[in-house]
């Protein structure tokens, strides 16, 4: 009996064996399209005409039958599995703030319309922890349409302290193509663009959407001086080059000043300042000194220095410090055990954007631009399908460790209907 993991956000979704030595088997954009009511998803979705369904939005599923279309396309179609002999266990990594009506709707679902055997739901929040080996600790996942900030002591996670802002990468995006417009000099590349035409503002947005996904994108340290040279990042979009200059650095602002884009929100070190005071923990430090950074902006390069910069302020002096009070902020790391989620540090990188599926390639043919060699370490954005495939090795194959209140059966199903996944 086969173990499986999925994983599905606002922006992407990912599925595979429950292997922690493999990274995702798939990763696929959460959006589907209906031609003539069958779903289109994956792949498919290059060539369809109809409008793009996104069923999650901020973290809730807010359609249901674009969902379910989306989990039968991961099964069936890109996992293989079939559904009139499925004997496999599921366990799906779901979001802090889900409702009991999702958590039974959704098991509806695994065992109505899938036929699974076995299946299991995890905050992955937690999971993210268990991927860094800890069971306590602050996750801070940034991700496309929220930023989730949620404080977990001991294996149990503080719902009453945890926080969401809507601060994230879509605004990353909105705020890198009002750069780009007014870039003077990066507009000349596109001649064919006129800002009266149509499609001006969504050719812009795409552009964006494709440079954030690239290592084009770095957050900058303000205590400290850069070479005009490191400005221009060359790459290669639609098999064409261009150069962005210092847009790339600049969109990542709006995290920690949402001013930028007349937001009124907490940016994103002022929200981890208030969910751990949120907490009624004595000894707070459990939590400025093991944070777990995850999401999709959580590989931009600089991200973690700029926040410990930022952070600083929050953190006592020598002189005041007492024995309860945080002297550092730390991130946790990725145990070295787990080697396929820790990328070559000289491995070539090779960029695809997940919307559009556009091939980007970094270049160093501008003076001073990074080299395409980009140590890009840690896959920070797969921890919570990283913590998954640990737990389910444990969960559903381990017989001495499993506890059948952590997951459900069919049989559980058949007897006491959705109700089981909150009840059992």
């Amino acid at each position: 009996m086969s173990s499986f993991v999925v994983q599905i956000g606002s922006f992407s979704a990912k599925a595979g064996i429950a292997d922690y030595q493999q990274k995702p088997a798939i990763i696929i954009p959460s959006a589907v399209a209906f031609n003539n009511n069958v779903p289109l998803c994956g792949k498919l979705l290059s060539t369809n005409p109809n409008p793009i369904i996104h069923p999650v939005q901020n973290g809730i599923i807010q359609d249901w039958s674009a969902f379910e279309a989306l989990c039968k396309h991961l099964f069936v179609r890109e996992l293989g599995i079939s559904r009139s002999r499925n004997h496999s266990s599921l366990l799906l990594a779901v979001p802090t703030y889900w409702t009991k009506y999702e958590l039974e709707r959704v098991t509806q679902i695994m065992f109505e319309v899938l036929n699974i055997a076995n299946f299991a739901v995890i905050d992955q929040s937690l999971l993210c922890l268990y991927a860094v080996a800890a069971t306590t600790g602050l996750v801070l996942d940034i991700g496309h349409d929220k930023t989730d900030v949620v404080p977990v002591f001991e294996n149990m996670v503080n719902k009453s302290a945890s926080l969401s802002i809507s601060l994230a990468g879509k605004d990353v995006e909105i705020y890198l193509a009002e750069l780009l417009k007014s870039d003077l000099e990066f507009m000349k590349q596109f001649p064919e663009l006129v800002p009266s035409s149509p499609q001006y503002n969504d050719v812009i947005l795409d552009l964006a959407r494709t440079i954030k996904e690239s290592a084009a994108c770095e957050v900058r340290d303000p205590s400290k001086k850069y070479s005009p040279d490191s400005v221009p990042m060359r790459f290669t979009w639609k098999g064409r080059k261009y150069v962005v200059g210092a847009p790339r650095y600049l969109c990542m602002e709006v995290l920690f000043n949402p001013a930028l884009i007349n937001k009124e929100s907490l940016n994103i070190v002022d929200a981890v300042y208030v969910a751990i005071s949120n907490t009624l923990d004595i000894d707070r430090r459990v939590y400025w000194e093991k944070i777990v950074l995850t999401g999709g902006l959580s590989q931009v390069k600089g991200i973690k220095d700029r926040i410990e910069y930022e952070g600083a302020r929050y953190i006592a002096s020598s002189v005041l410090a007492n024995e309860l009070q945080p002297k550092d902020l730390k991130f946790a790391k990725i145990p070295e055990y787990f080697s396929a989620y820790i990328e070559q540090a000289d491995a070539p990188i090779a960029l695809v954007s997940e919307e559009d599926n556009l091939t980007i390639s970094l270049e160093n043919d501008v003076p001073g631009s990074p080299s395409d060699n980009v140590k890009s370490g840690e896959r920070p954005q797969d921890l919570a399908f990283l913590g998954a495939c640990v737990i389910s090795r444990n969960l559903f194959l381990d017989t001495k460790f499993s506890d059948r209140q952590l997951f459900v059966t069919r049989t559980d199903y058949n007897e006491n209907g959705p109700s089981c996944i909150t009840t059992n």
